[in-house]
């Protein structure tokens, strides 16, 4: 990781702690993300940390309701999240083998409901686009 950043091993660990003020400039996450991607075969989780921040930021905005396309990619990158956090937890070279560890289970959880989310939120776009009694089955 030190190469890809260039920064020392210690700084990067640092980035992690939250009892400290350090973190990546954008290039430097960047690039850990493409590692992670090229080590795992994983779709970085800030992707769907973006797509679900702009989601829940569009959803505030009443102007922007209606976006059921801006939905519909929502749910796709929070099932997509969901898939890399169970296929990490399950990893057989990961912390405790294929047992789940409680940090795993937990994001697995947390990835859970994000996509339930995701879904409600498209869910309900589609109700009021089309409401009962329309033509639709």
């Amino acid at each position: 990781m030190a190469d890809v950043t260039g920064r020392a091993v210690r700084t990067i660990s640092q980035w992690g702690d939250p009892e400290t003020a350090t973190l990546p400039d954008l290039r430097q996450a960047f690039a850990l993300d493409l590692l992670y991607n090229e080590q795992s075969g994983n779709e970085p989780l800030i992707l769907g940390s973006y797509a679900n921040l702009f989601a829940r930021r569009r959803a505030k905005r009443p102007e922007a309701s209606g976006d059921i396309m801006g939905q519909a990619l929502a749910v796709t990158t929070a099932i997509g999240d969901l898939s890399g956090v169970v296929r990490s937890a399950l990893d057989p070279s990961g912390p405790s083998g294929q047992n789940v560890t409680v940090p795993e289970r937990n994001q697995v959880l947390e990835a859970i409901q994000n996509a339930r989310t995701r879904l409600d939120e498209i869910e309900a776009e589609i109700r009021a686009a089309c409401p009962e009694g329309g033509d639709h089955v």
